[in-house]
């Protein structure tokens, strides 16, 4: 009688606990895969390499107008964080020979790669496409997190909750370092994790008010 009264209740443990960690083995799902895509551990060292010079480049010729990621539209004309590496590449190409003139920004765009070699205006679409590739992922780790963990509790859609902000109001509780303090004034209820900053804050920089972008629920 008492070793099946001691199986029933180890039986019973074995269950609490798993339905109780289910939360949390979900969220380790989301989270454990590294984040490596511009990591030398990942990609060859020619491809490091150009990344790290395209970084350099970007910083000093486009990040003024285009934002840091690509992601401001340059001018009020085009934005360049959603095109892909070879659509990048051939633009500056276009723009350095005297070819290319969309939104009739040719003879600026000429003053800024014209003297650019072609191995620095393939390094600048490396660095701007990897970068955004890893955006992407992140915010969409960001929104997995936010749905499963933070949703409920505050009582607002992912959209909602994204756009309580724009872009540059989230980007400066980045900057000042109050980013988790701001997301506890919206949502009260719930504890936000220092663990979980990179992933939410890229979720809601994609989907806030001004950015144009909206969450497939």
């Amino acid at each position: 009688m008492y070793i099946k009264y001691f199986i029933v209740s180890f039986i019973a443990i074995i269950l609490f606990l798993g339905c109780g960690s289910t939360v949390n083995r979900d969220v380790e799902g989301i989270i454990t895969d590294e984040d490596q895509f511009t990591s030398e551990e990942n990609i060859d060292k020619n491809r490091a390499e150009l990344y790290t010079q395209g970084e350099v480049i970007f910083k000093d010729k486009c990040e003024g107008c285009h934002g840091s990621y690509g992601e401001k539209k340059a001018l009020g004309k085009s934005v360049i964080a959603n095109m892909q590496e070879h659509e990048l590449i051939e633009a500056m190409r276009g723009y350095k020979s005297g070819t290319r003139n969309n939104y009739n920004m040719g003879a600026l765009m000429k003053g800024q790669v014209g003297n650019l070699s072609d191995e620095e205006l393939t390094s600048l679409g490396v660095y701007i496409y990897d970068l955004n590739k890893e955006r992407l992922t992140l915010a969409g780790k960001g929104h997995k997190l936010y749905v499963l963990k933070y949703e409920e509790s505050c009582g607002m859609s992912s959209n909602d909750f994204a756009s309580q902000k724009s872009q540059s109001e989230w980007t400066k509780t980045d900057d000042t370092g109050t980013f988790i303090d701001e997301l506890q004034e919206i949502c009260p209820n719930v504890t936000f994790k220092k663990l979980y900053e990179k992933y939410l804050y890229a979720f809601v920089y994609r989907y806030a008010s001004d950015s144009g972008n909206i969450v497939s629920e």
